[in-house]
């Protein structure tokens, strides 16, 4: 074998196997999904995605950076936000049970792991996990205050009594979306967390 077969031989030996990047984060997203962050091994990774520890290491650095990835991955899969179906329906309630609707859908899809990744992927993580747990807190925070502004807005343009306590009203449905995440894993059906969806919405007409 002459020297420049033995060098592409060593290169080809080398080189990690390529790979799917996207299909790589859909897999690593469904396993995130369905385990929690804390309970995925990179075994469990390297398995579902059909790479090596190596391969894996390369692409990503760590599994940290790698559930950052997915994270991303999953915000850019589910493009709605509180924001647009406020700024998409003519009023505030209609707006708001919309949102629940969607959520319900979502929670329930049936191509993907039950509940929603956000507040599933960090339940009982460890003190070396706080910092990813600490990131999905936050982003939980900001969807609270982003709903008890809309809920202040619904309030200003009088479509909610002044007296209604936006800060009250926004946690109660923030505690309902995340309770529903339990629930759908539990296995109740879509019909069932749309019609707690539906019931849900009582609260905005007990307030107003």
């Amino acid at each position: 074998m002459d020297n420049d077969t033995c060098s592409t031989a060593t290169n080809k030996r080398g080189r990690p196997p390529a790979f799917d990047r996207d299909t790589a984060l859909a897999q690593a997203k469904h396993l995130f999904w369905e385990l929690g962050y804390e309970a995925t091994s990179i075994n469990d990774l390297t398995q579902a995605m059909g790479i090596s520890p190596s391969s894996l290491y390369g692409a990503f650095g760590n599994k940290a950076n790698l559930f950052q990835e997915v994270l991303q991955n999953y915000k850019d899969s589910n493009p709605y936000s509180i924001s647009d179906f406020f700024e998409s329906h003519s009023d505030y309630r209609s707006a708001m049970a919309a949102y629940l609707q969607h959520i319900a859908m979502q929670l329930t899809q049936p191509d993907y792991p039950l509940g929603c990744m956000v507040t599933s992927a960090t339940i009982n993580c460890k003190p070396a996990s706080n910092e990813i747990a600490e990131q999905l807190m936050q982003q939980r925070t900001q969807q609270r205050t982003i709903l008890r502004h809309k809920i202040e807005q619904a309030i200003a343009a009088q479509q909610l009594p002044a007296k209604t306590d936006a800060g009250q009203l926004a946690n109660t449905y923030s505690a309902l979306i995340h309770g529903m995440t339990i629930l759908a894993r539990d296995g109740v059906t879509q019909d069932e967390l749309l019609q707690i969806s539906a019931t849900a919405m009582q609260l905005w007409h007990q307030t107003g």
